[in-house]
């Protein structure tokens, strides 16, 4: 089915809201702009002052908690200026840092059941990088959270 996403008046993209459903009443899909769409999504900074809506094929608007379009060409691109194996953990209170090691140590107990030996010694991070620049994301993707779930089927 197809949906289309407005801001005052102006219809900013079209999806289908095709995504899988992981939650009651969530629906995800892709978003493809209009021209207006693309220079108003562009700037995730002001999406609030944008007053999303949701409208059917009718027309007709579909009532919604709220509405968030994301920029993947942004979101990746932020991915790629955090190092995979850079993370700096030496101010972390002692709390924390017990809980963080019983769940590391759960997690290896799990593995070492489940896994083969050896399954991940040739495991090349740099792959991550590859498949990110490779693999083709929509531009945008909308998520919406119904007042009714049956608004869209």
């Amino acid at each position: 089915m197809h949906y289309t996403i407005w801001s005052r008046d102006r219809m900013l993209g079209e999806t289908e809201l095709d995504y899988v459903r992981c939650m009651p009443k969530h629906r995800m899909g892709d978003l493809n702009p209009t021209a207006i769409g693309e220079r108003l999504l562009a700037s995730e900074a002001h999406l609030d002052s944008l007053r999303l809506e949701l409208r059917g094929s009718d027309g007709r608007v579909i009532a919604t908690e709220w509405i968030d379009v994301r920029d993947t060409e942004q979101a990746l691109a932020l991915a790629r200026e955090i190092p995979l194996d850079d993370f700096d953990d030496a101010d972390l209170d002692p709390e924390t840092r017990a809980a963080i090691d019983h769940d590391l140590a759960l997690i290896e107990e799990w593995d070492r059941e489940k896994e083969p030996d050896g399954l991940w010694e040739d495991y090349d991070r740099s792959m991550i990088r590859e498949w990110q620049d490779t693999v083709m994301f929509p531009r945008y993707q909308v998520q919406v959270r119904l007042i009714d779930d049956a608004d869209v089927p």
